[in-house]
């Protein structure tokens, strides 16, 4: 059994505090794993947060076959922990341009601000419904689902809406600079000050 590095991080924690105590075998046994309940706890169902999103997330379903390749053709820098590369959220936002307009409008409505976990979930049941380049269908690796997981993270950002207050300010910033400039008038020259 491979070594769990997050548990040994914990009890290397746990050690330093408590350097009396004596100190538990890193490997652990298959007794120390989560009992069912809380192993099911701690999972997200993808299947439900797409149920959650109505007409929307059927649209997500039906649509796997594009966004699976999408996700495998922008590649690897998709699976992570939401720090993107330039280069990366631009292709996103290319291909979002070559997607419906209804399908780009409900992910910024629906997924922008999800946790990362639950768009990886929501990726592995959208992997299941295709066969990819990795798995034949019904199946998903991990990588595949944070791809997609990733693509759908970026996707939400690229396209969602400006806050009404970030518009207000903005606009108030431009009808600013208007009255600044309408109000400083150009000074004769003789004209003393």
């Amino acid at each position: 059994m491979p070594v769990d590095t997050n548990k040994l991080a914990a009890l290397v924690e746990e050690q330093n505090q408590n350097p009396l105590a004596s100190m538990p075998e890193v490997g652990g046994s298959d007794d120390d794993e989560l009992p069912p309940e809380e192993a099911e706890a701690s999972t997200v169902d993808g299947h439900a947060l797409i149920e959650e999103m109505g007409e929307f997330g059927a649209m997500l379903v039906e649509n796997a076959d594009m966004i699976v390749p999408i996700a495998e053709e922008i590649g690897e820098d998709l699976a992570g922990d939401s720090e993107y590369q330039p280069e990366t959220e631009d292709a996103v936002a290319e291909a979002v341009d070559r997607m419906p307009t209804e399908m780009v409008d409900g992910m910024a409505e629906n997924l922008a601000g999800k946790p990362l976990e639950e768009l990886n979930a929501i990726g592995e049941v959208l992997v299941c419904e295709v066969e990819s380049g990795e798995s034949p269908a019904g199946e998903c690796s991990p990588m595949e689902a944070e791809l997609v997981g990733g693509l759908l993270e970026v996707a939400a950002k690229v396209e969602a809406p400006m806050d009404d207050e970030d518009e207000d300010d903005d606009m108030l910033d431009e009808d600013d600079m208007e009255d600044e400039t309408a109000e400083v008038a150009p000074m004769a020259p003789d004209e003393d000050i």
